[in-house]
C-alpha cells in the first residue's frame, strides 16, 4: 500500500469489518435494546426545567413541579409515545437535582414507557 494511500484509510478499515457487507457488521444497537426494525421512535426530552410564569413571573414550587413531570410522562405513555427522558441540573430555574429519584417515580407510575437520564452531572457523582 502506498504512502498515500495509508493517509485516507478509515479507521473500520483497521478493525476487521472492511469489506464487511452491512448484514456481516455487528450490531451494536442490540446490546441497549434497540431495534433497526422498530423504525423511528418518538419521545420527550426534558432538562427538568422550574421556569417561572412568563405572565406573571411565579413559580410552582419544587415538588409540584415534580409532580408535573411525572403527569407528563403518563400523558407520553397514554399518548403511545416511545421514551420519557429527565435530566439532571443544578442550576436555579431546574427541579431535576435528584433526576435518578424522579425517575424511579416516573418508573413506579408508568407500565411501558422507557425511562431514561437525558443528561447526568458527572463530576456531581465523584466518589
Amino acid at each position: 500500500m502506498s504512502e498515500s494511500a495509508q493517509l485516507h484509510t478509515t479507521p473500520s478499515q483497521h478493525s476487521g469489518t472492511a469489506g464487511a457487507q452491512p448484514s456481516q457488521q455487528p450490531n451494536y444497537m442490540h446490546e441497549f435494546g434497540l431495534d433497526r426494525g422498530q423504525g423511528l421512535q418518538f419521545g420527550i426530552y426534558s432538562l427538568g426545567d422550574h421556569l417561572p410564569d412568563p405572565h406573571d413571573g411565579s413559580r410552582v414550587d419544587a415538588g409540584q413541579r415534580i409532580h408535573e413531570f411525572i403527569g407528563y410522562a403518563q400523558a407520553a405513555e397514554a399518548a403511545g409515545l416511545d421514551f420519557f427522558s429527565l435530566g439532571e441540573s443544578h442550576q436555579e430555574f431546574f427541579a431535576s437535582q435528584a433526576h435518578a429519584v424522579i425517575l424511579g417515580a416516573i418508573a413506579q407510575a408508568t407500565n411501558t414507557i422507557r425511562i431514561g437520564s437525558s443528561s447526568t452531572i458527572l463530576s456531581t457523582s465523584d466518589p
